[in-house]
Order: C-alpha cells, then sequence, then structure tokens
C-alpha cells in the first residue's frame, strides 16, 4: 500500500475487516474479498500480489462500511471552516421533485439529525479538511453518504480510499475525464491494445490470453496526466477507468479495477450507490462499443513518453482541474480516511428521469 499523507490514515489499517484472497490468471493477479460486517455487502479488489489485493480489498470495505453508516465528524453551522453549498459540486442542480425515485439503500433508513445551515441542501453537515492547504470545510452530507437521500445529488462511491488519499483523487479525475470526454470531445481515443504486454506486468497479458480473456487499451484526452480505458472481455465484460503519471501506471490500474469488477458476487454492481451513469462500464451487454469502431492507433512512442511532473501531485492536478482543493472526509472512532471529494467535478449530480445518458464505453 502506498504511504498516506501524514496526518491521514486510511481504513485498512484498522484491525478487525475479514477477508480473504486467491490467486488467478495463472498467479500473475490475485483476488482479495473482503466485508467489514456481516451486515455489509462484501467487496472483491484485485492486485497483483496477495498483500497488496487484501489489503486494499479490506481498507476499502471498511471505508464503505463507515459511509454508509454515516459516522463521519459533523459540522455545526457555526463551527470553523468554510462551508460549502451543493451548487459548489452541481453548479445546476436538478429539484428534488424531477427526480425518480430511487430503491432505498440498506442504511437509507437509518435516521440522522438534520440543521439548517447554508449550504442549500437542507441535510447534515460533514467536516472535511482540504488536501493541499490543510483547511477545515463543512460539506453538504449528500455528497459523502452512500445512502439515498432523495436530492439532487447522486450517492457515489467514486473517490472511496482503498489505498491512500491521491488514490481517491485520482479515482475522481478518472471518472470526471470520462464523463466530459464521451459529453464533448471530438478526439477520437488511442487504441493501444499492441502495447499491453509491456504495460502490464511480465506474463499478465499472457495468461489472459491462455485462458481465453481478451484485453483492450485506449487512451483519452486528458491534459497533464493519463487516462486510461481498459475493458476485460471474457464471459462477461468490464471496463474501468483510471488515471496516472505514466501510461503504465494508469493501464496497471484499470486493469486491476476492471478484473475486481468481474469478479463481484452474483450481477450486483460492485459498488452500492455508484452513479447510474457509470453501472454500464462495470457489467456490459456486449453489444459493440464505440471504442473500438472510433478509436486510431497511437503512435508507438506513446509508451516510451516519460512522465511529466505533477507539481503538488494529484490533489494539485485536481485544483487546476476543477479549481477547488480536494477535500477529504474522516470517520471512524480513530478518524480514519474513507473519501475524498472534489468540488467542481462532474460524478455528483443525477440526471432528469427520461434523460438517457450515454455509456461512456458503447
Amino acid at each position: 500500500m502506498r504511504p498516506t499523507p501524514a496526518g491521514f490514515r486510511t481504513a485498512g489499517e484498522t484491525p478487525g475487516t475479514a477477508g480473504e484472497v486467491a490467486g488467478c490468471l495463472d498467479g500473475t493477479v490475485h483476488l482479495a474479498y473482503a466485508r467489514a460486517s456481516a451486515a455489509d455487502p462484501p467487496v472483491v479488489a484485485a492486485g497483483f500480489s496477495a498483500e497488496a489485493a487484501l489489503s486494499r480489498a479490506r481498507a476499502r470495505a471498511r471505508a464503505l462500511g463507515l459511509l454508509r453508516e454515516g459516522p463521519a465528524p459533523r459540522a455545526t453551522p457555526g463551527g470553523g471552516g468554510r462551508a460549502l453549498r451543493l451548487s459548489d459540486f452541481v453548479p445546476h442542480p436538478i429539484a428534488p421533485q424531477l427526480i425518480a425515485p430511487h430503491a432505498a439503500a440498506p442504511h437509507a433508513a437509518v435516521p440522522h439529525a438534520t440543521v439548517p445551515h447554508p449550504t442549500g441542501s437542507g441535510g447534515p453537515l460533514v467536516a472535511g479538511r482540504g488536501l493541499l492547504t490543510g483547511a477545515g470545510y463543512r460539506l453538504p452530507g449528500e455528497v459523502v453518504w452512500l445512502r439515498e437521500h432523495g436530492g439532487p445529488v447522486e450517492p457515489t462511491a467514486i473517490g472511496v480510499v482503498d489505498d491512500c488519499a491521491p488514490a481517491g483523487v485520482a479515482d475522481v479525475l478518472a471518472h470526471d475525464a470520462v464523463l466530459r470526454w464521451r459529453a464533448a470531445s471530438r478526439r477520437p481515443p488511442l487504441r493501444i491494445t499492441p502495447y499491453l504486454g509491456g504495460l502490464l506486468p511480465p506474463g499478465v497479458a499472457e495468461a489472459a490470453s491462455g485462458l481465453g480473456l481478451s484485453i483492450s487499451a485506449y487512451v483519452l484526452p486528458a491534459g497533464e496526466v493519463r487516462t486510461v480505458l481498459v475493458r476485460v472481455r471474457g464471459a462477461a465484460t468490464t471496463t474501468a477507468a483510471a488515471c496516472g503519471r505514466t501510461l503504465g501506471a494508469a493501464v496497471r490500474e484499470a486493469f486491476l479495477l476492471a478484473v475486481a469488477a468481474g469478479a463481484q458476487p452474483g450481477q450486483a454492481v460492485p459498488d452500492l450507490g455508484a452513479p447510474s451513469r457509470l453501472v454500464a462500464w462495470r457489467h456490459e451487454d456486449g453489444h459493440p462499443a464505440d471504442l473500438e469502431r472510433t478509436a486510431v492507433d497511437a503512435d508507438p512512442g506513446i509508451v516510451d513518453e516519460p512522465a511529466g511532473p505533477v507539481p503538488s501531485g494529484w490533489a494539485g492536478v485536481a485544483y487546476r482541474r476543477f479549481g477547488h482543493e480536494p477535500i477529504l472526509v474522516e470517520a471512524g472512532e480513530s478518524r480514519e480516511a474513507v473519501k475524498v471529494v472534489c468540488p467542481g467535478a462532474s460524478c455528483y449530480r443525477r440526471e432528469r428521469p427520461g434523460i438517457e445518458v450515454p455509456c461512456p464505453v458503447r
């Protein structure tokens, strides 16, 4: 596990989260299964080592459990720190009455106190702190919790800390890049499938091919960092997005996410509360994809391009992209890092009923 910034503790460092791990793809990849409690749904994570996979699964299970229960420190309306409004996350929120009712999440019935506050939502305020400045914030609970609340913001597991706080920022950046590219970009994705043998760890691509799996990968235009979509086809097809400073780092992360998505128990979407716009990334129905049809072959030199400098790390990238620093939310008695939220990112807003948003990978 990569180190967490000073003062932050990852949820997976807390003892007591059960888990199991097993090798797959001829032992080149490991899948880990974990759950924080018998009442919580299971979490599956993938890694190139058993230790990495199990650590990540435990951290994600613990974080998701805490976020569903909602025990993050509550901020008071008169307390210190800057208060953010829903409009800081969703520029033009959809009125609640325009939102179709959704099935309640397991913890949706858990009551919580509400207090009047300036965020424009009527829900609880949650305390957070900036990943660049360390400044305190008061956030609308709607952008943090995973349970349904009937408002204009969609419960989302994007940004959940399952490795370290910077990885949570990178997760938000990846989803934002795909959604913005799909909505507005006229630039085709770059096909890097022929180079996967050198971008994945040794033996992974060969093992997947030997087991009848097909892997394809594409680079999207995303500014100063690499954003990659990786699709793994087998009995089912799963696709995942990831950002990285280098092409190889982005490919490896997206590949692990796609493998983990394909190993989820039953037909369930991996993370309860994932935005409906992204559900189809996880389990596609096999229709021909626009990605392959519209992609153009990348120049071989793309594989050897050096990583450019990323001042201030992932938090700095998010600040330059969204105009606001990412904010870390901590929860539990030991104040574990559980989620990163990025005001201005495009992964919080609900869509109006009847408006079909194209799947980013079809």
